[in-house]
């Protein structure tokens, strides 16, 4: 007689403990896992999840209802098997407070993306403004505008003022040693996990520098370049920070939800620093 194939089995560190439960964070990340679906009831145990980490991982889909995960804000599915974006979007809109997604994608299909997603305020470390590449352009100097009335003499003394912002080359070779330093944290990658975290790295580099040339080059007002910069350079080290929150997890649970919650907060100052320039230029 042929036997029926029994569905493949999960070995997964999934939280058991009243405390582990009751966390805002869980990272299944290099799980070799290829379906999600059979780990959705043991997700859904977890009330207060905010944060799940996929990465590095052999999913090619995701369920097409996760609106269980009520409370997912942010979603990593970096270094997955994706073939388009188009697969995932149905479920990925399912998700009623998701915010913040890491994932690996072409230009086009961050275009798609951010359309199918208008909630998303942080998309692969960088915080997605209403003045982004897509949006509208920056307000014009108040002093253009009619019904205002025009401070040259404050503007020009502002300008004089600011302190010189610049990214460069250095600046990146600095993020990549220290991206580096990180990784050897883990001990014995593989190589295909060294390379998935080496293609992670170079891709968010490569995402954050690109948004930054298309946002500089409709901004003339020196405050709001530098602003822009800046805001480049915190995103650039985010990926920093979060490879070192999914260190910690394997350490402590408690303390990586800690280094995440400091992370979200660093993220939302440098938003209102951003806004409130904007609001004044």
């Amino acid at each position: 007689r042929l036997r029926r194939a029994r569905p493949r089995r999960y070995c997964v560190a999934m939280p058991s403990t009243r405390d582990a439960l009751a966390s805002d964070t869980l990272s299944l990340e290099y799980q070799d896992l290829t379906d999600l679906r059979p780990l959705m009831s043991k997700l859904a145990t977890m009330p207060r999840l905010t944060a799940l980490n996929l990465n590095g991982n052999r999913l090619s889909s995701l369920p097409s209802d996760m609106s269980a995960l009520r409370k997912l804000k942010t979603l990593d599915l970096t270094q997955n098997m994706f073939t388009s974006i188009n697969v995932i979007l149905p479920a990925l809109k399912t998700l009623p407070v998701l915010t913040g997604l890491r994932i690996t994608v072409t230009d086009d299909e961050e275009e798609t993306l951010l359309l199918a997603l208008p909630n998303l305020v942080s998309l692969n470390g960088v915080d997605l403004g209403a003045s982004g590449p897509s949006g509208p352009p920056p307000p014009a100097n108040p002093s253009s505008q009619p019904g205002k009335s025009a401070k040259p003499q404050r503007a020009a003394s502002s300008s004089a003022n600011l302190p010189q912002v610049t990214l460069t080359k250095q600046d990146l070779e600095a993020l990549a040693v220290l991206f580096g330093a990180i990784k050897s944290l883990h001990g014995g990658l593989n190589a295909e996990q060294d390379r998935r975290m080496t293609t992670a790295f170079e891709t968010h580099l490569q995402t954050v520098v690109s948004r930054l040339h298309d946002r500089l080059d409709n901004m003339k007002d020196s405050a709001q370049r530098h602003t822009e910069i800046l805001m480049a350079k915190h995103g650039l080290y985010d990926v920093c920070f979060q490879e070192m929150i999914t260190f910690a997890y394997g350490l402590n649970p408690q303390f990586s939800s800690v280094l995440r919650r400091i992370c979200t907060v660093h993220s939302e100052l440098f938003q209102t620093i951003e806004g409130v320039l904007a609001a004044t230029a």
